[in-house]
């Protein structure tokens, strides 16, 4: 019976993501309204979510702080990212740290990204190396760039190899760029077309080249 439930939950929120995705407000902001006050916490990140882009931003605060103090840690990093977007890097901080410390990837990576800013590699990279052991792609790639600047070749190819293995376009971006400069172009341009399918910059960037070139 409770493996049903599950299943059920599972299968309304889905539903309701769907319609959130395609604009269906009204259905989404049901389902997940639904679920956030039954005491399913990805129901009320999602509603949050919803309430932060139609522009209701006080709501959607108190509903990630609902979440984040009912052990959803991911509602921290989201919380943390609208103090970031209201300025109040201090706040942010702070949110972020609740987050990761409690395993929310994104909020790792996002404090590895402030510590980097104001110069502080060394927790940086603390930062990144815990987001990318927790399989989030995006700190695997920082992680990458900061052992590529230090000369750290081989853990940097490593580490983009794990980020473009987790789905990650720029991941699969700067692999390309390493393989190009050890002249597997073939491997390069594996990688630089996988990383422009996915909207990666560096990728397109060098597909074009690379054509202009005709090698």
């Amino acid at each position: 019976m409770k493996h049903l439930l599950i299943f059920f939950v599972a299968i309304v929120i889905s539903t309701a993501i769907i319609l959130y995705a395609y604009h269906q407000m009204y259905g989404a902001r049901f389902g997940f309204t639904y679920f956030c006050k039954k005491g399913d916490l990805w129901g009320c990140i999602e509603l949050g979510k919803l309430e932060k882009e139609e522009g209701k931003r006080e709501k959607a605060r108190a509903i990630f702080k609902q979440a984040g103090d009912n052990g959803n840690a991911d509602a921290f990093y989201f919380l943390g990212l609208m103090e970031e977007e209201e300025k109040k890097p201090i706040d942010a901080k702070y949110y972020y740290e609740m987050g990761c410390g409690e395993g929310a990837s994104d909020a790792c990576c996002a404090l590895g990204k402030i510590e980097k800013l104001y110069g502080n590699p060394k927790k940086a990279k603390g930062y990144f190396k815990a987001g990318c052991q927790k399989w989030h792609a995006g700190s695997c790639v920082e992680l990458g760039l900061m052992e590529d600047d230090a000369g750290n070749r081989s853990e940097a190819k490593r580490l983009f190899q794990i980020a473009c293995d987790r789905n990650s376009p720029s991941g699969c971006g700067w692999l390309g760029v390493m393989e190009k400069e050890l002249k597997n172009l073939d491997l390069a341009l594996k990688y630089f077309r996988i990383a422009c399918d996915g909207g990666d910059e560096i990728g397109c960037k060098w597909l074009k080249e690379i054509d202009k070139k005709g090698q």
